[in-house]
């Protein structure tokens, strides 16, 4: 019975942590699809505002269009700078947001912005492909080491209650 309410107290507590790393973590996959899409409109020469709106437009239904959309409205409404729209401390869109990875992109965006054009169009689709290309080094090396992971599981699993009961 204890254990029971711990465990329910315990799962119940962690219900929207664990949500919202699911919504993060969904983000980030769609970051890569989204920088490139918005490194493309930049090049074009639209600016950062324009850029974001179309590419929340293009990609309905998605977090990282929720979190566009946010970032370009209240880029619109509080007339402020676009750092100021994302890492300001009263309006900032990403200050409560836990991810060093879209930090860092959305940082590197608007520090390319200030600068031409195209070049920073080129920057964010760099940007996005290296970020693909380290979710494919991920996924490889997740595969390479799910068998030693797994061999090591089952091993612990068969040995340890054997080690138990000799000790």
């Amino acid at each position: 019975g204890i254990g029971f309410a711990i465990g329910y107290y315990c799962k119940s507590t962690s219900r929207y942590q664990k949500r919202r790393r699911n919504e993060i973590k969904k983000m980030e996959e769609e970051l890569p699809d989204a920088l490139f899409k918005l490194g493309s409109r930049i090049a074009e020469g639209e600016p950062l505002e324009t850029a974001l709106r179309k590419v929340s437009d293009s990609m309905k239904d998605t977090k990282i269009a929720e979190l566009f959309k946010r970032i370009s409205y209240t880029i619109q409404v509080t007339r402020s700078t676009p750092e100021e729209a994302i890492f300001g401390k009263e309006f900032g869109v990403l200050s409560d947001l836990p991810s060093r990875n879209i930090k860092a992109a959305m940082k590197t965006v608007i520090e390319c912005v200030k600068k031409d054009a195209f070049t920073a169009g080129a920057i964010i689709i760099n940007i996005s492909n290296y970020q693909r290309d380290m979710k494919k080094v991920e996924h490889d090396i997740k595969t390479s080491l799910s068998q030693t992971v797994e061999m090591m599981k089952s091993t612990g699993i068969i040995f340890a209650p054997l080690v138990m009961g000799i000790t």
